[in-house]
């Protein structure tokens, strides 16, 4: 029996609104030392609202993981490695940066590669599995799933896009994001669990008149 690959990767950038491609450009963030939560390329994340978490030196906006249903400021796309430290031998003292790791650990402090979201980015998810697809669902609106840790071995995030374990997709304007289609391959059976989905973000954080985070 034909099926989907079950192969999590989170909010893969795709595209724009408009049809031209997404062109890479992220914004550096940087994650505290005292966020307990590991990131992969593919998290949702948001701004950290713990003014003593920001950064030292003043020059980044400083992240967590985003909600379930956001507000949601964009998407990890890369762990820069020259710049996430860990101890060095003992007695060397300092740090040194880890050149092996494609993912950031929980509470060792470092930066990500985020897109700064508009609005106005496709991303590829996956659905979580729960249910076939609908075609009412093009053109409702979903909330993400985060059952399924990243992985430490490919670096990617496990998140998902909820098809009915916690709440279906539906008209609801509170959910996160906006399902706008499917991925057209030929290994994507729309009409089998586990289909790859398009959608764009639908509480975003970059919007009009958001108020600012901190004291």
């Amino acid at each position: 029996m034909a099926t989907n690959a079950n192969t999590p990767f989170g909010l893969k950038p795709l595209q724009h609104l408009n049809g031209s491609p997404w062109n890479g450009k992220t914004q550096l963030c940087y994650v505290s030392a005292s966020y307990a939560t590991a990131l992969f390329v593919g998290d949702p994340v948001d701004l950290d609202t713990a003014d003593s978490d920001k950064e030292a030196a003043i020059r980044s906006l400083t992240v967590i993981k985003a909600a379930i249903a956001g507000p949601c400021l964009g998407v990890i796309v890369g762990i820069p490695q020259e710049l996430v430290p860990v101890p060095m031998f003992s007695g060397a003292g300092g740090s040194a940066p880890n050149l092996n790791l494609n993912y950031l650990p929980a509470s060792t402090g470092g930066f990500v590669y985020v897109t700064m979201d508009q609005g106005d980015i496709v991303y590829e998810v996956q659905g979580d599995g729960y249910a076939v697809p609908s075609l009412n669902w093009i053109g409702w609106n979903a909330d993400l799933i985060f059952t399924l840790a990243g992985s430490t071995v490919t670096g990617l995030s496990g998140v998902q896009m909820d098809t009915g374990t916690t709440n279906a997709p539906a008209t609801t304007n509170t959910f996160g994001w906006h399902i706008i289609g499917t991925a057209r391959r030929p290994d994507n059976d729309v009409t089998l669990k586990y289909a790859k989905f398009l959608v764009t973000n639908n509480n975003i954080r970059l919007g009009n008149q958001i108020a600012g985070i901190g004291t």
